[in-house]
């Protein structure tokens, strides 16, 4: 895979965030600093959803700083089912793939992921908690057996 560039990247990470002003910052930041460092070309793409909090002062901020970061502030309605929708609909990249505001997953797992996708010559590649061969850390044990 070639040819790829900021305007056509090879991944949009495609990121709905409602307050999270908190999380936001380390979690671009991280992705950007992997995605980089695997030579991967690709952007970031945060939808802010609604936010009341300081979520859309702290992204402007971030645009200024992190290559191939986009912002997009949504209005309503809400919710994060849309605001993925909207972000799937404006990504650019050769993959997509959809990413939480609050760094409960892992940038590492996108390049594996990226990875698997070109090797094996597939469409699509999903992660699961529920894997004997995954890894859960700090999961709320009520929401792993409910799900």
């Amino acid at each position: 895979m070639s040819g790829f560039t900021t305007e056509n990247p090879e991944l949009s990470v495609v990121i709905p965030a409602r307050n999270e002003a908190g999380n936001i910052e380390a979690t671009v930041r991280d992705l950007y600093t992997v995605l980089h460092a695997a030579s991967i070309t690709h952007e970031v793409l945060v939808l802010d959803d609604n936010s009341t909090d300081n979520t859309g002062v702290v992204l402007r901020a971030l645009a200024a700083e992190v290559p191939g970061l986009r912002v997009v502030t949504r209005g309503p309605p809400g919710g994060y089912g849309l605001a993925v929708r909207d972000g799937l609909d404006a990504a650019r990249g050769w993959a997509v793939a959809v990413y939480m505001a609050d760094a409960s997953d892992d940038p590492r797992d996108l390049v594996r992921f990226l990875e698997a996708m070109k090797r094996h010559n597939v469409d699509c590649v999903f992660g699961t908690r529920f894997d004997p061969r995954s890894r859960v850390v700090d999961y709320p044990l009520p929401k792993l057996v409910l799900n």
